[in-house]
């Protein structure tokens, strides 16, 4: 802040021939890009009032009027600081003032937060490029139209560091960026200490709006932040991973930015997929042993399906909270809904029929099914993504069914087998022409992805404590192996496929002692791998969204239905198959019976 004080105002005659204004030009200011402007107007004979500015510099112009001839004015302008910048001579007590005086000394400009609503621009801690003041707390706004999305790229970073060792809790100084207009949005950074090679700190919203927050605290200090946003319409590209810590990450392909999805209650997150047409998440949670949607913003939550939904809430029950001794022949849980009484001996036979372990899952955006594995009961099966209805489609010889992928227009299944034997299989959407693609050289295959345009299929494989990433034809022909991690312990876990590129979650170390992970990016022949981010929770499944890899269709089931009544399935050549749910007893399909 400056202040002009006006420190003699007298007047005395002028001569008519007086210009008839005066301008009264300003020392150059180097902070004069940051101006404030404002204008004043006063006709008064007395001693003039301090006008203070709330930024760094004030230009003023000086313009006279001759309605009234007096000998002179005299006005010194002098700085807060005590330095007498001008005097200037008048024939007028009508002044009108505006503008622009400075008192900066630098460059610094001492804004604390602001909202910013151009589409591009400049954010910087307060005093940059100087040190940063202590005690300062700091919001800075960025707020765009709907659809755009907002980059930020810092070229300066440099705070206090978190002094404790090992900590990057970062509670003294630090800058927060959560993605949205508020302090409660998904946190998409938080991050202090001195970063020499900022080419990394990139951050992109996932919504029109980024809430930045700087502290700073009253010891170290440092250059501080400069950073410049742009904000423009972008198509979708992200991962989805769930997390064992009760979280599902959203990382954008780009720039590596990524935040959890909020307001979801998960408990064991575990495989993800997602509809492009409404832009929902499904997952399966083993914990609750049920499916689930949401909006991306974690509105509209819901559950799809609970499996085994005649059993007690899991909730309220589980395995880890009975007892087992002899000598207690029951336990009673109290819960928010209601008290459970619960013999041993009912409970273990309980729990074996409540089995239930959702593990894969994938979702037909054109005919709107949702397919699972369920690894505790040994079943796959497809549900309405309403939840309206379910139908099993295969139940027999299958020992902990895992993941599943889905090819869209032909209406074909893919599928992993963890039991005895180890296997890959392939079936229709109605469990019609199963096949085994592989059964050897198979050791935990966790994950599918598929490369339908080139007619690929692609798992993960475990052998000798090393990870693999293998391939081979639809129809199990021309088997690869493309990729291998032989240095240490690896358990790939997660695979998707997008352009020619490989996405894994990666549990390394695979110790006892730690939940770290790792998402890695390769090339479709196994060259080029690559660590992308580092995670200290466990990912598990992986899922590509990218809007210029959707399959559009329509399939066989695109037109009102394929005129079902209930379950339509796509098959090759663009046709399509009428079902009916399990249990069913109002279905009648077009030109099929009841099945």
């Amino acid at each position: 802040m400056i202040t002009v004080m006006w420190l003699h105002h007298h007047p005395a005659a002028m001569p008519p021939t007086t210009p008839a204004a005066a301008i009264v030009s300003s020392l150059l200011s180097y902070c004069s890009k940051f101006t404030l402007s404002f204008c004043r107007k006063m006709c008064i004979d007395t001693r003039l009032p301090a006008l203070s500015s709330t930024q760094c510099a004030i230009t003023q112009n000086f313009l006279v009027d001759l309605a009234t001839h007096l000998s002179s004015s005299q006005t010194q302008l002098k700085w807060a600081r005590g330095r007498t910048m001008e005097y200037h001579k008048a024939r007028s007590l009508c002044f009108i003032f505006y503008a622009v005086w400075s008192s900066c000394v630098s460059s610094a400009q001492n804004d604390c937060g602001g909202l910013f609503t151009s589409l591009d621009g400049t954010i910087q801690s307060p005093a940059y490029p100087e040190n940063y003041p202590p005690n300062q707390d700091c919001v800075y706004r960025i707020i765009q139209p709907e659809e755009y999305r907002i980059t930020l790229t810092f070229d300066t970073f440099d705070l206090q560091g978190d002094l404790r060792n090992g900590s990057n809790a970062c509670p003294f100084d630090f800058v927060q960026i959560r993605d949205g207009d508020s302090e409660n949005a998904p946190r998409l950074l938080h991050a202090c200490g001195s970063k020499p090679n900022t080419t990394s700190m990139i951050e992109r919203s996932f919504k029109n709006a980024m809430w930045i927050r700087f502290v700073s605290d009253g010891s170290e200090s440092g250059a501080g932040f400069h950073a410049n946003y742009t904000s423009e319409i972008l198509q979708d590209k992200f991962l989805l991973s769930p997390v064992t810590g009760r979280h599902i990450v959203r990382v954008d392909l780009e720039t590596l930015s990524f935040a959890t999805i909020p307001n979801l209650e998960l408990f064991h997150p575990f495989a993800v997929d997602y509809d492009p047409v409404d832009k929902r998440v499904f997952w399966t949670d083993l914990h609750t042993q049920g499916i689930f949607s949401a909006n991306l913003d974690g509105t509209f939550s819901g559950t799809v399906k609970i499996l085994n939904s005649s059993c007690p809430s899991p909730a309220l029950v589980l395995p880890r909270m009975l007892p087992t001794a002899p000598e207690l022949p029951e336990h009673r849980i109290e819960g928010t809904v209601q008290v459970i009484s619960v013999s041993i001996a009912v409970f273990r036979s309980m729990s074996a029929y409540c089995d239930a372990k959702p593990s894969g899952i994938a979702f037909d955006p054109l005919s709107r099914l949702v397919f699972y594995t369920d690894a505790g009961n040994d079943v796959i099966a497809m549900v309405a993504a309403s939840g309206s209805w379910e139908r099993t489609i295969i139940s027999e010889n299958l020992d902990k069914p895992l993941a599943i992928v889905v090819d869209t227009m032909n209406g074909v299944l893919f599928w992993t087998d963890r039991g005895t034997p180890e296997k890959i299989e392939r079936a229709n959407y109605d469990g019609t022409e199963r096949k085994v693609l592989h059964d050897t050289y198979l050791f935990l295959p966790d994950a599918l992805a598929l490369d339908l345009p080139n007619n690929r299929l692609f798992w993960v494989n475990q052998r000798m404590d090393n990870g693999f990433v293998e391939s081979s034809d639809l129809d199990g022909n021309n088997r690869q192996q493309l990729y291998s991690l032989d240095v240490g312990k690896h358990w790939l876990f997660g695979l998707a496929f997008y352009h020619d590129q490989f996405y894994v979650t990666d549990w390394t170390p695979k110790r006892a002692d730690t939940n770290e992970s790792r998402i890695l990016r390769l090339n479709a022949d196994g060259s080029g791998g690559k660590v992308m981010l580092t995670f200290t929770s466990r990912l598990n499944d992986i899922h590509v969204v990218a809007e210029d890899s959707w399959e559009r269709g329509p399939n066989g089931c695109g037109s009102n239905n394929g005129n079902c009544t209930h379950i339509c399935v796509p098959a090759a050549g663009n046709t399509s198959k009428c079902l009916c749910p399990d249990q069913a007893t109002d279905c009648f399909p077009t030109g099929l019976q009841a099945g």
